[in-house]
């Protein structure tokens, strides 16, 4: 390890009781911290740097402790450390309201706001962000109001939580299956698979974190497949009353402040601005993307015909949700001869991060040391052997200082929170003394672990949501701001944050980048090439080891590059129209006349009929089964917990602005470091540290260019 990069100082060696103390003593210094000020200052002597200052510098170390107690909820396997994580994070969550319910600490901070100080542009966005979440919760009602907004918020974080566990611990994790209805499902996966005992004996075990995709695109038993989505779809329905219920509560709060109902309180305060313009985003997109929709499903029923026609089965003209997975890697096979699965081979989990810190080291002046942690280190240091750390610092021509840390933790284990996603664990900041604490950030996938014969491959569709989540990370190594509020993506409004990295995604769609990140799994081990020999082998009908198979290319070639990306061009139209549902739903349930329409609206009716009418594969509604059989929204803890509650929107409008910034610095060259670096001071270093607009306007040199988005997506 170089010496120029220090050990983390966050300890994650916590136990139950350990989260509660710690989330007690956080509570206690900071409402310490709060009772001097208050009795130090009157609302007459108040300034910035007697009252928000401090205020600041507390709660800069607030949110580092926080973070880092309530990341176990997501992560640990330990039961009673989940549910003390949990209950710290209710506890922290709680205090924060009392934060800014306190009327004496609301009266300085109204003074300062009313005194209209002369601040540097950070300090004073600081001022008014804060003041604007106090009177956001509830510092301008009368104290009977206030008191029922503060018991309507502290309810919410309780079924907050509750919602969480329910969805990291689902009722209907999984499905059983005979053997033979997973026919076509490659022997690796089923190997994979839980074998059963007892009422289960001689069945399989498919994890819908794990198992869902392999089962999607290769079973070839169509009830199998159903099985497998309808099941997906209700895996955790003990959600549905509470999130109808959260609902209910943030519509009731957003009312008592006066609002029309919650999207419109929220939405004020983001890039959008104004309900109007999501609607307008939404409207325009289902209107270009429909036609489009209509036209890529009849490549995958033509597939589907030609299917049955081989079969000699009678088709009914319907081409299903479950079905294209299925019929897309058989289209995509057809039209390029390619086996998508070869591609994958290209893709080893660990071969494309590498590739990826390579990359955005180049661009952005970083340089990534992974650190190799003594067994008594690892114990304190991180919470599972196989997390990977990187100490991350400038290049030489940045100045060379130390940034922060960076974790890895890409393999599925039991109640781990699925998916790939991105966690700020300690926001940079100034700390009092005006020396710089340094950022924290970690990146979570629930891949396939790798074994003795195979390394974990990556779906293109994966290793671009891998980078997707480390722009995250890198937002965060790099951003410079005072306040850790305002650090790295966490510190930006959601309809600003996900752009940085739909940014980066780009880089698997451009020829020459996939070349030179990819790397076939069998050149990193004479072991992988020896299975992989053998296997060839056998598919022959050969009986031998296979030793005089020539290996496959390093590299992905440029026949199965141009396939990915043809495949990828032919799907997109689809997939947009899949978020285009959430992002629909989302926004209309949290945007209903009256209290009373939300308290009526059927959320599984609402969503699943919204989904026939955008989503072109037919679903059970076309079988007879109704528009309440699915409860897909009983797992989106981000529209519960995080800030995405009529938000999801934020994906489309982001990457308005990730498609102009990447057309107008990296298209014509995007390895250009000299652009990277232009990006980096000019985009990601301020973070939240002024309103994201102001920073985008000012990067981009003018209003933000819709076209280049809408262009990309076929629509005028």
């Amino acid at each position: 390890m170089s010496s120029q990069t220090p050990l983390p100082t966050l300890h994650f060696d916590a136990t139950p009781s350990s989260v509660l103390e710690n989330a007690q003593a956080l509570i206690t210094a900071c409402r310490t911290a709060h009772d001097a000020i208050v009795a130090s200052v009157t609302a007459e002597a108040a300034t910035f740097d007697n009252v928000l200052l401090p205020f600041a510098h507390t709660e800069n170390t607030f949110l580092t402790g926080w973070r880092t107690l309530r990341i176990y909820r997501f992560i640990s396997i330990d039961s009673e450390l989940r549910d003390a994580s949990r209950k710290a994070d209710s506890l922290l969550g709680a205090f924060e309201i009392e934060i800014k319910q306190r009327e004496d600490l609301f009266r300085l901070i109204d003074a300062i706001v009313k005194k209209e100080e002369t601040l540097n542009p950070e300090s004073a966005h600081l001022l008014t962000t804060i003041h604007c979440e106090m009177m956001k919760m509830g510092m301008s009602l009368p104290s009977e109001q206030r008191a029922r907004f503060g018991e309507i918020q502290r309810k919410i974080l309780e079924l907050s939580s509750q919602f969480s566990a329910n969805a990291q611990s689902p009722t209907q994790s999984a499905i059983w299956f005979a053997p033979e209805e997973l026919t076509g499902v490659p022997e690796d996966t089923l190997d994979e698979m839980e074998k059963g005992s007892g009422v289960n004996e001689g069945k399989l075990c498919a994890r819908f974190d794990e198992h869902f995709v392999p089962v999607m695109r290769f079973a070839t038993n169509p009830e199998a497949r159903k099985k497998m989505y309808v099941g997906s779809y209700n895996r955790c329905n003990q959600n549905a009353p509470i999130f109808k219920e959260v609902a209910l509560l943030r519509d009731e709060a957003a009312r008592l402040l006066g609002n029309r109902n919650h999207a419109t309180l929220v939405v004020e305060n983001r890039m959008a601005r104004n309900t109007d313009t999501v609607h307008a985003l939404l409207n325009k997109l289902k209107e270009g993307l429909l036609p489009g929709g209509s036209k890529a499903m009849e490549r995958y029923s033509r597939e589907k015909k030609i299917d049955f026609e081989a079969r000699g089965e009678e088709w009914d003209g319907q081409t299903y949700m479950w079905d294209m997975s299925f019929y897309g890697m058989k289209a995509a096979a057809r039209e390029t001869k390619v086996d998508q699965r070869e591609i994958s081979e290209y893709f080893p989990a660990q071969t494309i991060v590498s590739g990826m810190l390579e990359t955005t080291g180049n661009l952005f002046g970083l340089v990534f040391e992974e650190l190799q942690l003594k067994k008594a280190e690892k114990a304190k240091m991180v919470w599972r052997d196989d997390v990977q750390v990187f100490g991350v610092r400038n290049t030489e021509d940045e100045g060379g200082e130390f940034l922060g840390h960076l974790y890895l933790d890409l393999y599925s284990y039991d109640f781990k929170r699925s998916g790939s996603w991105c966690a700020s664990l300690a926001p940079g900041h100034l700390k009092s003394d005006g020396s710089r604490a340094h950022c924290s950030v970690a990146l979570f996938s629930d891949f396939t672990r790798p074994t003795s014969t195979k390394p974990c491959l990556l779906s293109h569709m994966e290793a671009t949501l891998l980078f997707h989540e480390l722009g995250h990370g890198i937002h965060d190594l790099v951003s410079k701001t005072k306040y850790g509020r305002f650090h790295g993506s966490a510190g930006t409004v959601i309809d600003f944050s996900e752009a940085p990295s739909q940014v980066l995604e780009n880089w698997f769609l451009i020829p020459s980048e996939l070349k030179r990140l990819s790397r076939h799994y069998t050149s990193i081990s004479n072991d992988y090439l020896k299975t992989w020999r053998e296997k060839k082998a056998a598919a022959l009908g050969r009986t031998d080891p296979g030793t005089d198979i020539p290996p496959p290319e390093i590299q992905l070639p440029d026949h199965m590059i141009t396939a990915l990306l043809e495949s990828k061009g032919k799907t997109r139209v689809l997939t947009e129209l899949g978020q285009l549902c959430i992002s629909t739903w989302d926004f209309a349930v949290h945007d209903q006349e009256s209290h009373e329409a939300l308290e009526n609206l059927n959320l599984a009716e609402s969503y699943n009929r919204l989904q026939s009418e955008i989503y072109p594969p037919a679903g059970p509604p076309e079988q007879g089964e109704g528009y309440e059989w699915g409860h897909p929204y009983c797992t989106w803890m981000m529209l519960v917990e995080g800030d995405y509650h009529a938000g999801y929107y934020s994906y489309a409008l982001s990457e308005v602005y990730s498609a102009d910034i990447f057309d107008t610095y990296f298209r014509a060259d995007p390895t250009s470091r000299t652009q990277g670096r232009k990006y980096r001071h000019g985009l990601l270093e301020p973070g939240g540290s002024r309103p994201e607009m102001e920073t985008l306007l000012a990067f981009l040199g003018r209003e933000p260019n819709p076209g280049l988005f809408l262009k990309s997506l076929g629509i005028s």
